[in-house]
């Protein structure tokens, strides 16, 4: 009976041994399971971190990028148009945008902007002058001088009676029509306007700059035959080329040049583009105040001054 109890608590013992050890067993399994998913789910967060890094640092150069592009563009220096010499193209002084490398033996013109806001007045100007001459040496400050001294006479003469008045004096355009290495030429647009007036004056006038002799040309200079270039106008071989629209069918060729005559030294405002002969027509406010007309150079021969010859 006793041998019976002792056998029967000896296998109670084994059973009891081995519960513990299947207890030990599936504890250290649940372990290592716990710590292998532990330590895959922290490597994978790890490359997903230095994915994600190597992305953030992409795009964070990207947007350095662009803004160092924005900021070195500089609303004010695309104002200030340039042009090289050696029968450049005409070019709306708008349109040309930055100066672009500058060709060390070209003639360059950049158009330089003031302006002067005092009480109730406001003057902006834009003045075409030489940058570079390419090494011929030209008097450029002599030259810029007397073209800062012809616009500006120009402007005081418009605002000459209006001064402690309210009024503007706006150059809104200086279109470089033509370039080259010893002359360039461009038109001068805006308007003037006094408080008191029924409507602005809108004016367009040229600046003809001949580089190797340092002046400024007169319209007088460049017209040297007014009734051949009369009769070309009036015989329609002029092509408006900036006016109203519905110009022609308010006015004619024969009326718009009646009031030039040079023998009262009264001629129309002259400008030259890189193959042709221009020349801005007074009119009336309600035509526009000014019409462009151009001709090719080859159509009027020995009639105007042909730049460089």
């Amino acid at each position: 009976m006793a041998q019976k109890i002792r056998n029967k608590k000896k296998a109670a013992d084994a059973e009891k041994n081995t519960l513990i050890v299947c207890g030990i067993v599936a504890f250290a399994v649940v372990v290592i399971l716990i710590a292998s998913i532990f330590a895959f789910g922290k490597g994978g967060g790890k490359d997903s971190g230095t994915s994600n890094a190597g992305e953030s640092g992409d795009m964070s150069a990207n947007a350095e990028g662009t803004s160092g592009g924005d900021a070195a563009t500089d609303p004010e220096t695309e104002d200030l148009p340039v042009i090289s010499g050696a029968d450049a193209p005409a070019t709306d002084a708008e349109s040309m945008g930055n100066e672009t490398e500058d060709a060390s033996n070209e003639v360059t013109v950049s158009v330089e902007r003031t302006s002067d806001k005092s009480g109730t007045s406001e003057v902006v100007m834009l003045y075409p002058l030489i940058k570079s001459d390419g090494g011929r040496g030209y008097d450029m400050a002599s030259i810029n001088s007397l073209i800062t001294e012809y616009m500006n006479g120009h402007r005081d003469s418009m605002c000459a009676g209006v001064e402690g008045e309210e009024y503007e004096y706006i150059i809104e355009n200086t279109n470089l029509t033509y370039v080259s290495d010893t002359f360039f030429s461009a038109v001068v647009s805006g308007h003037f306007y006094a408080g008191d007036d029924a409507h602005p004056t809108v004016f367009a006038y040229g600046i003809n700059c001949d580089l190797a002799g340092g002046r400024l040309l007169e319209p007088s200079d460049m017209i040297l035959d007014f009734e051949k270039v009369r009769s070309a106008f009036t015989g329609g071989k002029f092509k408006l080329t900036y006016g109203e629209d519905g110009l022609m069918d308010e006015t004619n060729y024969e009326d718009m040049i009646t009031r030039y005559m040079p023998d009262y030294d009264i001629y129309p405002e002259v400008y030259y583009t890189k193959d042709g002969f221009g020349m801005s027509i007074e009119l009336v406010y309600t035509l526009g105040g000014y019409a462009l007309f151009e001709i090719p150079l080859s159509a009027l021969g020995s009639a105007v001054y042909v730049p460089g010859k």
